[in-house]
C-alpha cells in the first residue's frame, strides 16, 4: 500500500462530537450542562447534541478535555467519573489518535431520576 503525503488536521469540534457521543451510554450519566452559561440548563444527552456540555483546548501535550455533566442521585461519583475518562479516552484513542493531556470532568449536578 502506497503512503500519501500529508498532514491531518482534526478540528476541536469534531473532538468534541467524539467526546459527547463516548459518553452517551455512560451509567449514571443523566444530562449535560452548557459550560459558557452562568445558569446550570441541563440537556439532555443525544446524539444531535453531543458537544454541548464539552470544551476542547489544545495543550503542550496534547488536548485538553473538559466534560460538565449531571449525574444521576444515588452512583458514585468517582466510579462514574472514572468511568466518563476511560470512554473518552478509548474513543479518541481509537478514532482520531491525538495525545491527551488531561481529561478534565466537572460534574455540575446530581438529578434525581423520575
Amino acid at each position: 500500500m502506497a503512503e500519501v503525503p500529508g498532514d491531518l488536521h482534526i478540528s476541536n469540534e469534531v473532538i468534541a462530537e467524539i467526546v459527547g457521543s463516548s459518553i452517551i451510554d455512560c451509567y449514571g450519566v443523566m444530562g449535560m450542562s452548557d459550560p459558557s452559561t452562568s445558569a446550570r440548563s441541563i440537556r439532555r444527552l443525544t446524539s444531535a447534541r453531543a458537544s454541548r456540555g464539552v470544551t476542547v483546548e489544545n495543550g503542550d501535550a496534547g488536548v485538553i478535555i473538559g466534560v460538565y455533566v449531571i449525574l444521576q442521585y444515588g452512583v458514585n461519583i468517582s466510579v462514574v467519573t472514572q468511568n466518563i475518562r476511560d470512554q473518552i479516552s478509548f474513543a479518541l484513542k481509537s478514532y482520531v489518535q491525538v495525545p491527551i493531556e488531561s481529561i478534565d470532568v466537572h460534574v455540575t449536578g446530581i438529578k434525581v431520576s423520575k
